[in-house]
C-alpha cells in the first residue's frame, strides 16, 4: 500500500516536508503574534510585551511544539514506513 515510502530518497524528502511545513507553520504564527494589526497604545504595548521576558517565553512555546511535531510526525513516517 505504501510500499513507495520505504525508497530512502522518499522518505528524505517526506522528512525535510515535514521540517519546511512545520518551519512555516511556526513563522506563521509568531508573525500575526508581531503583526497584530493593533492601533496607537495597543501596539506599542504589545510590542513592549513582546519584546521582553514574553517573547522568550513565546519563542519557546513554539519552538517546543515545533520540535514535538517534527518528532511525531517522524515517528509517524518510520511507522508507516516498518508496517509497510
Amino acid at each position: 500500500m505504501v510500499a513507495w515510502i520505504r525508497n530512502p530518497v522518499v522518505f528524505a524528502v517526506e522528512a525535510l516536508l515535514l521540517l519546511t511545513v512545520t518551519w512555516h507553520g511556526i513563522a506563521g504564527v509568531h508573525t500575526v503574534l508581531l503583526d497584530l494589526g493593533l492601533r496607537g497604545r495597543a501596539e506599542r504595548i504589545v510590542a513592549r510585551v513582546l519584546r521582553g521576558r514574553a517573547e522568550r517565553i513565546v519563542a519557546r512555546v513554539l519552538r517546543g511544539l515545533a520540535v514535538s511535531t517534527v518528532a511525531y510526525g517522524l515517528w509517524l513516517l518510520a511507522a508507516v514506513t516498518s508496517r509497510g
